[in-house]
């Protein structure tokens, strides 16, 4: 429904409020938290906060919502206190936020059912454009062999899209990893030095 602009560095972990509905906090491995109210922007942040000099790995709120957990790869865990104005809902907010994202929802159904549109008529267009130059020179079974080899290499490239996803997923899940077994060695290498 909201797709947050281009950060230099990775997102690591996320989490809604608890108590506020248009609330969520996001953490980066520059060591920033990110805090986003919908209520108040949905492009940008409300406001960044520089917790480390690591990277952040990953966030929890209070049951009450008036203080955050963040801990670092480094072992660190830092204890923040929100401002009044982040943990305490206003009555409406609810209903405003479960509406913004109905709209959302809806907004995203009618650009995809409009750009479905659009690619129809395009193929139409090209089709009949195709019909028109070849005026009668194919017939059913020529039309239904191009068809399927069409249909045939869409099918490929959607293939081949799903491979360099899946591509791109394992070597995010590597680096993950490789971060993780990174934590380790340092913590291991902590303790040996003391």
């Amino acid at each position: 429904m909201y797709t947050t602009f281009y950060h230099k560095h990775h997102i690591t972990h996320g989490c809604w409020h608890p108590q506020r509905a248009g609330v969520f906090f996001t953490t980066r491995m520059d060591g920033c938290m990110d805090v986003w109210d919908l209520m108040y922007r949905q492009s940008t942040s409300v406001l960044t906060v520089q917790v480390s000099d690591y990277a952040l790995h990953t966030i929890r709120p209070t049951i009450e919502g008036r203080h955050m957990a963040v801990g670092g790869v480094d072992g660190c865990t830092t204890l923040l206190e929100l401002s009044p104005s982040l943990y305490t809902p206003s009555s409406t907010e609810k209903n405003a936020i479960g509406k913004m994202f109905d709209n959302e929802s809806i907004r995203d159904k009618n650009l995809l059912a409009r750009a479905k549109e659009k690619s129809k008529k395009g193929a139409r267009a090209q089709q009949q454009r195709g019909l028109d130059k070849d005026m009668g020179s194919l017939d059913d079974n020529q039309l239904q062999e191009l068809s399927d080899k069409y249909m045939r290499e869409v099918e490929l490239e959607e293939d081949h899209q799903k491979k360099e996803l899946e591509s791109v997923e394992a070597k995010r899940m590597k680096l993950i990893q490789d971060v993780e077994e990174g934590l380790e060695i340092d913590e291991n290498s902590t303790a040996l030095q003391i």
